[in-house]
C-alpha cells in the first residue's frame, strides 16, 4: 500500500498494483490511472464527497388527516432549509484522510487502506457539525459503456470502476450520464 501526501495543500496519492489515484488538496479527484493500460479513468474533476446540512424533520406521528398534513408541512419546511455542500479541502495527516467543507465546521475522518486490487475508504469519524445526509465517496468515471446502478460501477470491455458498500447503512449506486458514470456511496447518518 502506498499513500503519499506532501505538506498541507499538496495532492494526496493513493496507489496499489492496479491504480494510481490522485486527490487534490481541494478535494477534487485529479486522476485515477489504470496502471496496466495507462488509461485515465476519471471524467472531470469530481469532489470526493458532498454533505447535506440542516435540520431533519421531526419524524412521523400517526393521527388524523390534519396531522398528516401538518407532518408534510414540517418535512417540506425542513427540506427547504437544507443545503448540499461539496467537499472543499483534503489532507492526509496522522495516517488519516481528512475531508472538509467550505463555510461549515465539519470534517470527515477516513481510514484509508489498500490491497493489490482495492482502495478502501472507511469513515472513522465526523468532527464538528454533523450532516443530515452524506455522500461518503463520489467519483465520475470514463468507462461508461455499461453502467450498473445496483453494481455501483461503470465499465467497458477493458476496465471496470466501482464502489462497494460494506455495511447496511451505506448505499452505493451509479448513474449513467453523458459520456461518463457518476458512482456514489451514500448514508443518511454517521455509519
Amino acid at each position: 500500500m502506498d499513500i503519499l501526501a506532501a505538506d498541507a495543500g499538496k495532492d494526496i496519492v493513493i496507489e496499489n498494483s492496479l491504480v494510481k489515484a490522485v486527490l487534490g488538496a481541494d478535494a477534487s479527484w485529479k486522476s485515477v490511472v489504470h496502471k496496466g493500460t495507462g488509461r485515465e479513468l476519471v471524467a472531470g474533476q469530481t469532489k470526493f464527497a458532498a454533505a447535506v446540512f440542516g435540520e431533519t424533520h421531526a419524524g412521523h406521528r400517526a393521527g388524523t388527516d390534519a396531522n398528516v398534513m401538518d407532518q408534510q408541512k414540517i418535512i417540506a419546511e425542513a427540506a427547504a432549509g437544507r443545503k448540499t455542500i461539496q467537499a472543499s479541502r483534503a489532507a492526509f495527516a496522522g495516517g488519516k484522510l481528512i475531508i472538509g467543507f467550505e463555510g461549515v465546521d465539519c470534517e470527515l475522518i477516513y481510514n484509508v487502506a489498500t490491497d493489490s486490487e482495492t482502495i478502501i475508504f472507511r469513515l472513522d469519524g465526523v468532527s464538528g457539525q454533523r450532516p443530515a445526509e452524506l455522500e461518503l465517496v463520489r467519483l465520475t468515471v470514463a468507462p461508461a459503456e455499461h453502467v450498473g446502478p445496483r453494481l455501483a460501477a461503470g465499465w467497458d470491455e477493458n476496465v471496470a470502476v466501482g464502489l462497494t458498500a460494506i455495511n447496511l447503512q451505506t448505499h452505493a449506486s451509479s448513474q449513467k450520464k453523458e459520456g461518463h458514470a457518476l458512482i456514489t456511496a451514500v448514508t443518511q447518518d454517521f455509519p
